[in-house]
C-alpha cells in the first residue's frame, strides 16, 4: 500500500468478543488523500490536555464493550451516541449532529464498512474503525470505507481517545 507506514506489526488474530484494551493503532489518509497529522508518543502530553468535547457516534454490538467505552468517552466529557447495530446508528445520525464515528466492523445487520460508506456519503462523516482483523488489506478495506483510522482490537482506551482528541482539534 503506498504512503502508509505501520507503526508496528499489526494483529493477526481476531480479537475474542469481550472488551479488549485496545492496543495497535493504523491511521489512514483522509478524503482526497490529505494525511491527518499523526499523533505520537511526543504529543502523547498535548493529547492528555482538555480538547474540545465532540459528539461521537459509536456503534458496537457487544454490550460490554459499546457500555465500557461509552462510558470511557464520556468521563473524558465527549457526548456518545451509542448504537448496537447499522440500522440504529444510520437513524441516530439522520436525527443529531455527530462530529464523529467509532464504529465496530462486524456489525449484525451491515458490514462496519457498508456503514460507513452511507455515513460519509449522506452526512460526511469521518470515521475509526475497531476490528479484531488488521492485515494491510483489512486496513485498506477501512480506508476505501472512508474510516481515517483503523484500530485493531484489542485497542487501548487511552490510545482510542488520543485519536479522538487529535480528531477535535482538527474540527475546533
Amino acid at each position: 500500500m503506498k504512503n502508509f507506514k505501520l507503526a508496528k506489526k499489526p494483529h493477526t488474530s481476531p480479537a475474542p468478543k469481550s472488551l479488549g484494551v485496545f492496543t495497535d493503532r493504523q491511521q489512514l489518509p483522509l478524503a482526497g488523500g490529505r494525511r491527518p497529522t499523526p499523533v505520537t508518543n511526543s504529543s502523547t502530553a498535548s493529547a492528555t490536555t482538555p480538547a474540545s468535547k465532540i459528539r461521537i457516534l459509536l456503534v458496537e454490538d457487544h454490550k460490554d464493550t459499546r457500555v465500557s467505552i461509552q462510558r470511557l468517552l464520556e468521563i473524558a466529557g465527549h457526548k456518545i451516541f451509542p448504537a448496537v447495530c447499522a440500522t440504529q446508528a444510520l437513524e441516530i445520525a439522520a436525527a443529531n449532529d455527530i462530529d464523529l464515528v467509532v464504529s465496530d466492523l462486524g456489525l449484525p445487520d451491515m458490514t462496519g464498512h457498508e456503514l460507513m460508506k452511507q455515513l460519509r456519503t449522506i452526512h460526511g462523516l469521518p470515521g475509526i474503525a475497531l476490528s479484531g482483523y488488521g492485515m494491510e488489506e483489512d486496513i485498506e478495506r477501512s480506508r476505501l470505507a472512508g474510516f481515517q483510522n483503523h484500530l485493531t482490537k484489542p485497542v487501548s482506551i487511552e490510545r482510542l481517545k488520543e485519536i479522538i482528541a487529535e480528531f477535535a482539534r482538527q474540527i475546533t
